[in-house]
């Protein structure tokens, strides 16, 4: 089946974790902790600009910056990869590993739908495989409540 990131989205919460441009890196990590994310999509004035990662903010305490002192906007890799909603999971996964990324902002029509993390897809595409073996046991070996049943079965003691 052809899974996109909507899909992926919509078994995620349905809050969409922003912040500012013109908040200071403490006020963003603060945040980010608060919510247990390691990116948030970034705005200015309602409208998308970029996505802050934990690295970001590491990169600029390993620089020496005080955190206070620097807005989330300066801290923004100056490349921007993001996907729409109707991107397959397959090719969200190639995208983030060509541009080295560990969080993926996805857009509706330009306007921020979610965010969606590489451990996301690990697990959507793992759950959905999981289903794709449930699915052949059934109908190799007939209707099993689970795997483990169908294992406790099949295997020999």
């Amino acid at each position: 089946m052809h899974h996109t990131l909507q899909d992926v989205i919509s078994r995620k919460s349905s809050v969409v974790a922003v912040m500012d441009a013109n908040d200071t890196l403490d006020q963003a990590a603060a945040r980010m902790t608060g919510l247990d994310v390691g990116a948030m999509i970034v705005l200015c004035g309602g409208g998308f600009v970029g996505v802050l990662s934990d690295r970001d903010v590491l990169k600029c305490v390993a620089e020496g910056k005080r955190l206070a002192d620097v807005l989330v906007v300066e801290a923004l890799p100056s490349e921007t990869v993001v996907a729409e909603v109707d991107t397959s999971v397959r090719d969200a996964i190639d995208l983030m590993k060509r541009h080295r990324r560990r969080h993926l902002p996805v857009l509706a029509g330009g306007a921020p739908a979610g965010i969606v993390s590489l451990g996301d897809l690990l697990h959507f595409v793992a759950d959905d495989l999981g289903g794709y073996v449930t699915e052949l046991l059934t109908y190799i070996h007939g209707p099993y409540t689970t795997t483990e049943t169908y294992l406790s079965h099949a295997v020999p003691e």
